[in-house]
């Protein structure tokens, strides 16, 4: 999609049922329309957070409110439309008809008491939420404006990358703090990550000095966490799954790391962050989604919300498997072997 401005036309791809509809507004791929109460996992998330490890809670409120944050975000551009659109017709419509109609008006509105004018007020919002093709036909010339606005159009897909961003970056802060505070918790579950010789490339064992250990007390019964996740490095789907899958030994966490989803935001994120989102032959190389080297990558709202879904998914699973390991009955496993 170019900066040129957004032909609604061009982007239907309705049925001819669908265009007959009065009611149907078609929303351009550039505006984000879901919402957090939409997201399964999330509302699962919420539902559970307060019955979750002292120490697992917090980390499952700052997520909820980290990915929630994000559909805020994304959906302010078709807000702020929809808020526009809404304004305009019930000061230049309603407004105006219900108050020549009130038998104690006297307009202008200015010379109205203010009792008076709060049941004005009442009386045309409960008008304007019965007038649907009032406001929709508002909505469809506000949106027809700003989606000829090349500057509002380049912003608000510059938002849809950046939502992306954020996506991976909640999901890469709950990682390194579950991780944390499960080792933390039960320091022996280090023995795991250490037998597994994929996962054990990413423990730098051997770069803790007697410095940072002094920080410590030379006690890390209940920091080792701490110490280790400071130097963990989790920037890449690929770390991320081979740790978790070695701490936790849960196949239904694994089984969502390895999802299709999670690899391509990861990939997508890699690309923004560090190429300004420019496609380059390795990207087309290993993920192969059509787009073409030299391209600058857009992510649309579908991807987006694809992404969003598996995170939370993600995440609720992993604030579970954690749950269980901390919650377990301290015993030998726990000494440091």
């Amino acid at each position: 999609m170019t900066d040129q401005g957004y032909d609604p036309e061009a982007k239907r791809g309705i049925d001819a049922e669908a265009e007959e509809d009065d009611d149907y507004i078609v929303i351009p791929d550039f505006l984000f329309e879901s919402a957090p109460e939409n997201n399964v996992s999330l509302q699962e998330l919420g539902a559970i957070a307060g019955s979750l490890d002292d120490r697992l809670e917090p980390l499952a409120r700052a997520f909820l409110h980290n990915l929630e944050s994000v559909y805020e975000l994304l959906s302010l551009p078709l807000g702020l439309i929809f808020q526009t659109s809404s304004g305009a017709w019930l000061v230049s419509n309603v407004f105006m008809s219900v108050g020549r109609d009130h038998p104690k008006s006297e307009f202008p509105v200015m010379r109205m008491k203010k009792s008076e004018f709060k049941e004005l007020v009442v009386r045309t919002a409960e008008k304007s939420r019965d007038n649907v093709d009032g406001v929709a036909s508002f909505v469809r010339m506000n949106l027809t404006e700003f989606s000829g606005r090349p500057e509002f159009v380049s912003a608000s897909q510059e938002l849809l990358n950046q939502g992306l961003v954020l996506t991976w970056a909640s999901l890469e802060v709950l990682v390194g703090d579950a991780v944390c505070e499960t080792l933390n918790a039960r320091p022996g579950l280090v023995a795991r990550i250490l037998d597994d010789p994929s996962a054990k490339r990413f423990v730098p064992s051997s770069k803790f000095s007697l410095e940072q250990l002094g920080d410590f007390g030379f006690d890390l019964s209940s920091s080792l966490g701490t110490l280790l996740t400071g130097t963990l490095n989790m920037g890449s789907i690929r770390k991320i799954k081979v740790i978790l899958t070695a701490l936790f030994k849960s196949p239904e966490l694994k089984a969502i790391l390895q999802s299709k989803k999670l690899y391509l935001l990861g990939e997508r994120r890699h690309l923004l962050v560090h190429r300004r989102g420019v496609v380059d032959a390795k990207y087309v190389k290993i993920v192969g989604d059509g787009r073409a080297e030299g391209e600058r990558l857009q992510v649309d709202k579908q991807e987006l919300e694809g992404a969003l879904e598996e995170v939370a998914a993600c995440g609720l699973r992993l604030l579970r498997v954690a749950h269980e390991e901390i919650s377990c009955s301290r015993g030998s496993a726990d000494a440091f072997q």
